[in-house]
């Protein structure tokens, strides 16, 4: 994994027993950034919504608003899942995978995205919950913006809850069974399971 990554709280953001959490006003945190894309990958994040904000981010990685955004996220002020891979206009439709009661205030989630070429997926405590074939690779570049917790739209809310961890996998996009480890693994004692704990791969 990338040692280089590194992460630094704004606003008030703290690292508890639990993982990274945050108040849903304007805690978030700002990430070294690096190169992606062109490939596929995958996310995943250990999470628990206290309170479901407008579009509130667990990552939003982003030149700015409706700029090679790549994010996961809750869908407006519901529990439904969000996740997007935009190269411009959001509300084309395209690069955008959206399921149903995917998060639960209070309450642990794990979560993995995978993108591989137009087909992304999402997966819920190790289980497959929703597929698209109308997805996009993210285009390869450097982004100027890699926040957890917080949007690269004004206009949407801040994330409100705590996060354990992030990893992320580039030029994989993991299958069923790799997902369904990773989630029998989620309280582990691997760096990656570590609490407050970002990386890349």
């Amino acid at each position: 994994y990338d040692s280089s990554i590194t992460a630094t709280a704004m606003n008030g953001a703290t690292c508890s027993d639990d993982g990274m959490v945050f108040d849903g006003v304007d805690d978030f945190m700002d990430l070294t950034t690096w190169e992606f894309g062109g490939e596929p990958m995958t996310v995943e994040a250990y999470v628990k919504y206290d309170a479901f904000n407008s579009y509130s981010r667990i990552f939003d990685f982003s030149n700015g608003e409706a700029d090679n955004n790549v994010y996961l996220s809750n869908q407006d002020t519901t529990d439904e899942a969000r996740w997007g891979i935009h190269a411009g206009d959001p509300d084309s439709g395209k690069g955008l995978l959206t399921t149903p009661g995917f998060f639960e205030a209070g309450t642990w989630v794990h979560a993995v995205a995978t993108v591989d070429g137009t087909t992304m997926k999402l997966y819920k405590d190790g289980a497959l919950n929703g597929t698209t074939t109308d997805g996009q690779t993210p285009a390869n570049l450097t982004r100027t913006q890699h926040w957890i917790g917080r949007s690269a739209w004004s206009s949407n809310g801040y994330y409100d809850g705590s996060i354990a961890y992030l990893r992320f996998w580039h030029g994989e996009a993991l299958g069923a069974d790799q997902v369904a480890q990773l989630y029998a693994a989620r309280n582990g004692t691997t760096p990656a399971m570590q609490p407050c704990t970002i990386l890349g791969s």
